[in-house]
């Protein structure tokens, strides 16, 4: 099977993790979280999960907080069949298999654009880790 480009790179699926209707809905952690609103919530806005995922397909997806005070995020792509999980981006900036991804501050949170350098290895699983300034944490992936 080739992708669309014509490379000969084998198409494969895309997981967002826990993907319910398009939504993840967040959760409150018991460790840490001081109650004050709701914790971080990740959208996933294409592909849909289960999509084909081709050797240079992006990933957009959106991180908010409805208090806008998203405090430690973290971002890594799990290769599962590969045995391989690479950070995506942490501490504000894109590692260095991802540097052709984009993030943008817009009302409410970030949004996201995702590529990998050299494209994806295989069927990626995105897991995101976000904790917000009062301590309640989404984890998902």
């Amino acid at each position: 099977m080739t992708d669309r480009a014509g490379s000969g790179f084998g198409m494969a699926t895309f997981s967002p993790g826990n993907l319910h209707g398009g939504h993840i809905p967040g959760t409150t952690s018991g460790m840490g979280a001081t109650g004050g609103g709701a914790p971080p919530t990740v959208f996933w806005d294409k592909p849909t999960a289960g999509s084909p995922i081709y050797r240079n397909t992006e990933i957009y997806a959106r991180v908010m907080d409805l208090d806008g005070d998203v405090a430690r995020l973290v971002i890594s792509a799990n290769f599962k069949e590969l045995e391989v999980e690479e950070v995506v981006y942490r501490r504000g900036s894109f590692s260095r298999n991802y540097r052709g991804s984009s993030v943008n501050v817009i009302s409410g949170g970030l949004s996201f654009i995702f590529i990998r350098s050299g494209g994806w290895l295989g069927s990626p699983t995105i897991q995101v880790d976000a904790t917000d300034a009062t301590g309640n944490v989404e984890e998902q992936g």
